[in-house]
C-alpha cells in the first residue's frame, strides 16, 4: 500500500510538472500572437450592405419585405444617378 501511495505522489508531481509547463507555453504563444497582431490594423466597419438579405426576403414573399401594393421588392437600386436613357434609332 505504502508503494503504490508513493507512486500516486509521484505521478501526481509530474502531473503538476507537465502542467505547469502547458501552461508557460500557451503564455508564450498568447504573447506572441499579441505580438504579431499588435502591428496590424484593425478593419473598421463602416457601413453594412443589406440590400442582397432585403433582395432575398422579398423574393420570398416576407410580408416586412412588400411595398405598399403588397408586390415583393425583388430589387433596390442603389444608384445615385437614374439610368440613362436608351437611344432609339431613327429610320426616316
Amino acid at each position: 500500500m505504502a508503494e503504490l501511495r508513493k507512486d500516486l505522489e509521484t505521478e501526481e508531481r509530474e502531473r503538476l510538472r507537465l502542467e505547469s509547463a502547458l501552461n508557460v507555453a500557451k503564455e508564450a504563444a498568447e504573447s506572441a500572437l499579441a505580438a504579431i497582431t499588435a502591428g496590424m490594423f484593425e478593419p473598421v466597419e463602416l457601413s453594412r450592405d443589406y440590400t442582397g438579405h432585403i433582395n432575398i426576403m422579398a423574393g420570398h414573399g416576407d410580408p416586412d419585405y412588400l411595398n405598399k401594393s403588397g408586390n415583393s421588392i425583388r430589387h433596390i437600386d442603389l444608384r445615385e444617378k437614374p439610368p440613362r436613357k436608351k437611344k432609339t434609332a431613327n429610320y426616316d
